[in-house]
């Protein structure tokens, strides 16, 4: 059944605000598997969380879809994949709201994960967490540790033109793993 649907690899990235920023950015790139689609898009959000810049980018990003679509989400976001795999239907059926300490509360941010839920309707959505380099110094020593252990850090997505100085070639994806041939 899901053969014929187009394949998208989504990733995210997300800069909270500092102490003298205004706001926290997000960015978000689709990229079509075995196709030359490429997609960037990102912004900056006044007064915004972590957890909601992350929600934010996997929405945009889903919404920029214009068919159903297999879609490979790579986030270094915890509280995204684990709303999305364990959290969406549960709260969808208790009107979204969620057990916290034998109380109902409503869900954080319900306005992106409805989107979410609306997304993973119209496509299938895998996600995968990955935790993404920060800067050139970081890479070096976990391209070293690398070969002792099967988590390979990927590059910094907001930066992928300097991959090809570090001798990665431009599809890392394919390459480690994250693309199903």
């Amino acid at each position: 059944m899901f053969g014929a649907w187009p394949r998208y690899l989504l990733m995210t990235e997300v800069h909270p605000a500092g102490a003298e920023d205004l706001g926290g950015r997000w960015k978000f790139i689709l990229q079509q598997v075995g196709g030359s689609d490429r997609l960037e898009a990102s912004d900056s959000e006044a007064d915004s969380s972590g957890e909601r810049l992350h929600l934010l980018s996997v929405v945009r990003g889903l919404e920029e879809l214009d068919q159903p679509s297999q879609v490979k989400l790579i986030t270094p976001s915890r509280f995204v994949v684990s709303g999305i795999r364990g959290g969406l239907e549960q709260w969808r059926e208790n009107g979204w709201m969620w057990e916290r300490f034998g109380e109902m509360a409503p869900v954080k941010y319900v306005d992106l994960w409805q989107r979410v839920d609306r997304a993973c309707q119209i496509h299938r959505l895998e996600c995968r967490i990955w935790r993404l380099s920060n800067s050139f110094e970081e890479l070096e020593p976990r391209r070293q540790l690398q070969r002792r252990s099967p988590v390979v850090p990927l590059p910094n997505w907001m930066g992928w033109e300097w991959t090809q100085r570090l001798g990665y070639p431009a599809a890392v994806p394919a390459q480690i793993g994250l693309v199903n041939g």
